[in-house]
């Protein structure tokens, strides 16, 4: 179903006022430790819990990050350094879900009494890749970030461990989390309303990272590499060609921390539009540059789900 020039007008504003919301006071992003003395070390994982912790904890935290910004968590390998910031922290904050499957032997060799694990993905429901991609002992999904209902639920776990840690500030956590949640909500609502009537649910990713988002808005993700990104075999690349036939898309997802030309191949053979769809594992240099964060990220992605779903653009 074609969508007319007052949709696609609609849709970018929609996106300009939310960005304008969930901006805030996150538009200049330095991606530095708080500058106040504190002695609330938070080392955390990856790129989105990272930033959770940064804006719950504000100035009484000092947050670093353990996984490079620009480094996709599935590729990374703990170093010496690594067990060595374990040792020297107050607290260390990890996504859970089976995404770090390195965590347990950096903890034990950090050997570190004081430390407050928090697993962010506490108590929620997990679901399980498909067969086809289950490898070894990695069966769970862990992309749990990109769906921000289920993002709330990693900002309450990590505001109790933040609270365990530095009980004396738990209602400047408190405020900070219920405001940083509220923004969550608005993200939340936005695609709802997105969702609620698409031209098509499906859409083409690089890989299998959307299952949690896909899930909360009743949409179905065509992955092109599973979920812990191993490269696609030549059958699994005329899977996605002969999906974007038949379901007649005209955009192809590829990801700023990975190499874009088996996407480049595919949307050139279907003559569709390469769109960029990251899942959030880091941060490029380029979106550093601009200040981008988590919510800014996913704004971006609402932006690029407008189009897509509505084949916005398709000839």
């Amino acid at each position: 179903m074609q969508r007319g020039p007052h949709f696609v007008r609609n849709a970018l504003l929609i996106a300009v006022a939310v960005a304008l919301v969930l901006a805030g006071t996150y538009v200049v992003a330095t991606f530095k430790p708080a500058a106040r003395s504190t002695d609330v070390k938070v080392l955390t994982t990856f790129y989105p819990v990272y930033d959770y912790a940064r804006n719950i904890g504000g100035d009484r935290i000092n947050v670093s990050l353990l996984v490079p910004m620009t480094l996709d968590v599935h590729a990374f390998d703990p170093t010496p350094s690594s067990v060595q910031a374990v040792a020297t922290a107050s607290v260390l904050i990890y996504n859970g879900a089976g995404l770090e499957p390195w965590i347990s032997s950096i903890v034990a060799a950090a050997d570190n009494p004081r430390l407050v694990l928090v697993d962010s993905s506490a108590n929620l429901s997990l679901l399980r890749v498909p067969p086809a991609f289950q490898k070894e002992n990695r069966t769970i999904d862990p992309h749990i970030w990109l769906n921000p209902v289920l993002a709330k639920v990693q900002v309450a776990n990590i505001l109790r461990g933040l609270v365990q840690v530095d009980p004396a500030d738990a209602p400047y956590f408190a405020a900070k989390a219920q405001a940083y949640s509220a923004k969550l909500d608005v993200l939340d609502a936005e695609f709802v309303n997105l969702t609620a009537n698409p031209a098509t649910r499906f859409f083409v990713t690089f890989h299998e990272a959307f299952a949690y988002f896909a899930k909360q808005y009743n949409l179905t993700q065509i992955p092109i590499a599973g979920p812990f990104e191993e490269d696609p075999t030549p059958s699994e690349i005329q899977n996605v060609i002969d999906a974007v036939h038949a379901r007649h898309l005209c955009y192809v997802g590829y990801e700023s921390l990975t190499n874009p030309a088996i996407a480049e191949s595919i949307a050139s053979q279907t003559n569709a539009t390469l769109i960029r769809l990251d899942p959030i594992e880091g941060l490029s240099l380029t979106d550093q540059a601009l200040g981008m964060t988590y919510l800014l990220k996913m704004q971006d992605g609402f932006t690029k789900f407008a189009l897509a779903l509505n084949h916005v653009g398709c000839s």
